[in-house]
This record gives C-alpha cells, structure tokens and sequence, in this order.
C-alpha cells in the first residue's frame, strides 16, 4: 500500500484518515460492518487460519467512516493497534508477519484442495482454489511493503 498523502506531499497519520459519514443510515452501516469485523478478528485470536489483524484493519476503515471513538480505540488497542497503523500509514507488514500469513494460507489452501478432492471435484475448484492462493500470496509478498 503506498504511501497516503496530502496535496503538500505532507504524510497522513492514522488518526488524520477520518472521515465520517453525513448519513446516519450509511453511519450505522459502516458501524454495523466494523462491529462484525471486530467480531471475526477476534475469533481469529483463538482459531489459528483465520486473520485477526485483516479483519482489524478492515473494522478500522469502517469506523474511521462512523465511529472515531471506535477507531481510536482499535489504533490504541496494545495487541494489534500499532499494526493497523502501520499498514493504514503504509508502513506494511513484519517480513516475519508476512511468512506466517502465507504459510497459515497455504495451509488452509493445501486442506482445501484435498477436501475438495475427497469431495469428486474433477479439478475446476482445486484450480479456482490454487489461483486464488497464489494470487494472495503475490498481494501479500509483494504488493504489501515490509515494515522495517
């Protein structure tokens, strides 16, 4: 993710990202959006395959469009605020984070393809299944900056 920036060249913070919206009905939207990706980061905190801080960073958006409270909460949070930030900021991800991330994705990929095995697909879903997998694995590699 590049760089965000003004006009000036001057660099946006995290906290300088918020824009709410004007209609309370979109408010509640992106709020109700933020509260369930909340909720699934959390629950990838105790199942190992789901992703906590992409489901964070995600509700961080969300808020950022309804709820600052909500949003400076989630950029203060000591588990996984300073990684919202970083990304939000452009600063990327851990080169370690990045291992770990394609290597719980392959995972989930690998046990995919073999489900879907056992399940008679004659090939058109392990296909779809490894495309995709490699594709993330791309975005995740190399279009996501390493944090240094």
């Amino acid at each position: 993710m590049a760089e965000v920036a003004e006009g000036d060249g001057a660099k946006v913070t995290a906290e300088e990202m918020v824009k709410v919206a004007t209609n309370p009905l979109i408010r509640w939207m992106w709020k109700g959006l933020g509260f369930l990706f909340v909720g699934l980061g959390t629950i990838g905190i105790y199942i190992p395959g789901i992703p906590t801080t992409s489901f964070m960073v995600l509700a961080a958006v969300c808020f950022a469009k309804s709820d600052p409270k909500m949003y400076a909460w989630l950029l203060r949070n000591p588990l996984f605020g300073h990684y919202i930030r970083d990304f939000i900021e452009g600063k990327g991800i851990p080169f370690v984070s990045k291992v770990f991330i394609i290597g719980l994705m392959w995972t989930a990929i690998s046990l995919s393809i073999w489900t879907i095995t056992l399940a008679g697909d004659p090939g058109f879903g392990q296909t779809i299944v490894g495309i995709v997998g490699i594709a993330g694995t791309w975005y995740v590699g190399w279009k996501i900056p390493t944090a240094v």
